[in-house]
């Protein structure tokens, strides 16, 4: 669960505020890229787990608002991850609090049947303790699975180094968040492996760049009004994950992605579900004509 507050000025260290303007609703990488490829209409199915206390209703009832399928386990005694996030009006500056329970061990076996059942898997890092297992499902019925890497840890780079898609953002794999192209270009291939269908590198207002093996592309972000950035990487690589299950190109793909994180940016909220779908479409159309996307010389 995401909680937002929305308060006039960001708050000094120690320092007290009042926030007039605050919302919950489901949130989470997975989540937030489930709903986004619901709205573009994928049957999407959450597989994740609650624990026993008055957040767990909350993400129930979101789930079933946003017309998700889901696996969801429930864990007795145990907390429900849940983050607070706060955004000050006047300047966008944004900070996560992170409240996490413990992460269950393994997968039940709904959880299992779903993910074998799936045509796609896309992975959030923050429950590496089953990643070896949904690995093997997917190596044993041969799904390709997404990761993402904005966390330079050794689990998460373990996780990211054997999916068939990664997205990552530069400033935890570059330390910089504005990278040149040949730095972009350079990481990009150094992490390409016989694996990959598709590597991803993203560095927000510089856009992104994407690599197939043979082709690398920078496309470049549309200007958008800024509200909030919570959600942005997730909407973004939702596109991406669409793309790559329609067999689309790869500029159609990343145009489509940098559509949805910019259109996520535009509100407030930490997913596209707060839009709906008729609002999602119609941003998605205006923003992609004002996106540029150019072959980079290898």
């Amino acid at each position: 669960m995401d909680f937002l507050l929305r308060v006039s000025m960001y708050p000094m260290e120690g320092e007290k505020t009042a926030s007039h303007d605050w919302r919950s609703c489901v949130g989470g990488c997975a989540a937030n890229v489930a709903i986004a490829l619901s709205l573009l209409g994928s049957d999407s199915t959450l597989v994740s787990w609650v624990g026993s206390d008055t957040a767990a209703g909350e993400l129930g009832a979101g789930i079933q608002f946003a017309h998700l399928s889901s696996a969801v386990a429930s864990v007795h005694g145990a907390t429900t991850r849940r983050v607070f996030i706060v955004v000050s009006a006047a300047s966008g500056e944004r900070t996560a609090f992170l409240l996490n329970g413990d992460n269950p061990k393994h997968l039940t076996e709904s959880q299992r049947k779903a993910i074998a059942a799936s045509s796609f898997v896309y992975f959030d890092g923050s429950w590496p303790e089953v990643f070896p297992c949904v690995r093997e499902i997917c190596d044993s019925r041969s799904i390709p699975m997404s990761c993402n890497l904005d966390v330079n840890s050794q689990s998460s780079i373990g996780m990211f180094g054997s999916a068939e898609v990664g997205v990552a953002s530069a400033s935890a794999c570059l330390a910089e968040e504005t990278p040149d192209m040949r730095r972009a270009e350079d990481w990009l291939l150094s992490n390409w492996n016989v694996r990959r269908k598709l590597l991803v590198l993203t560095a927000g207002s510089r856009g992104s760049w994407a690599f197939d093996g043979d082709r690398m592309q920078h496309v470049h972000p549309p200007l958008v009004r800024i509200v909030d950035t919570t959600g942005a990487g997730d909407a973004y690589h939702a596109g991406i994950v669409y793309g790559v299950l329609a067999n689309w190109p790869v500029t159609e793909t990343i145009e489509l992605a940098t559509s949805l994180g910019a259109l996520q940016c535009s509100h407030l909220g930490s997913n596209l579900g707060c839009l709906g779908e008729d609002r999602v479409r119609e941003g998605i159309g205006n923003t992609m004509r004002r996106t540029e996307t150019r072959d980079q010389p290898q």
